[in-house]
């Protein structure tokens, strides 16, 4: 129960940073009842980082290490949201990594795979995927299975249909806040947005014990 109010708390808070973007944003996933299946990093509950990614994509790979350098010096103060868009038409295994991603945090090893994937973006076959399978820890039975579950195939299809509804061409592709960033940008064009970002928002008090702090 917990961690499901957990997953409700987060959608809520990317309901409000995108409000003013679109009031379409990202409830397709509750439609489908996979909540669960929302890959998300990060302690902050001050503002919400989308990234519509494909794990056969180039650049996606390439901005990882702006991303991680996000997380660690944000991680306090974001929430970072990891979204399907599989470019299908130009990568062939992009689809089945998608799903392979879902399958692993299913078993609560997204990030472990997410992380193989891109470094190994040349090798995306099945095959391969049990093998990282094998060497995060997963049960690969299970993930053999639920490459082929039809919730976590919904659940891609769903995040591909957000993303052209909010106007996604490419990849990789972020939302901070109301704002879009498209491409592989530095650190520093992330860190600027969030930074503006942040300041912009209200300040909040937060219960810590019995005391409370801004």
């Amino acid at each position: 129960m917990g961690k499901s109010k957990g997953f409700i708390k987060i959608i809520s808070l990317i309901a409000f940073s995108f409000l003013m973007f679109s009031s379409t944003f990202i409830m397709a996933d509750d439609k489908n009842s996979n909540t669960s299946l929302i890959p998300t990093k990060g302690e902050g509950n001050r503002l919400v980082v989308v990234e519509y990614s494909d794990f056969q994509c180039y650049y996606c790979a390439k901005v990882q290490p702006a991303v991680k350098k996000i997380l660690d010096n944000y991680k306090d103060k974001i929430k970072l949201v990891f979204m399907q868009y599989p470019l299908t038409g130009i990568h062939p295994n992009a689809l089945i990594a998608a799903k392979a991603s879902l399958a692993a945090q299913k078993q609560g090893k997204f990030w472990e795979l997410h992380d193989l994937m891109f470094k190994n973006q040349r090798n995306l076959s099945e095959k391969d995927l049990i093998k990282y399978a094998e060497k995060i820890g997963l049960d690969v039975e299970l993930f053999k299975k639920d490459l082929k579950d039809k919730k976590i195939e919904a659940k891609v299809m769903a995040d591909i249909a957000q993303g052209r509804k909010l106007g996604i061409r490419g990849t990789p592709t972020f939302f901070i806040g109301d704002t879009k960033i498209v491409g592989a940008v530095p650190y520093e064009k992330l860190s600027s947005v969030i930074e503006a970002k942040l300041k912009s928002l209200p300040k909040y008090k937060k219960k810590t014990g019995n005391d409370e702090t801004k």
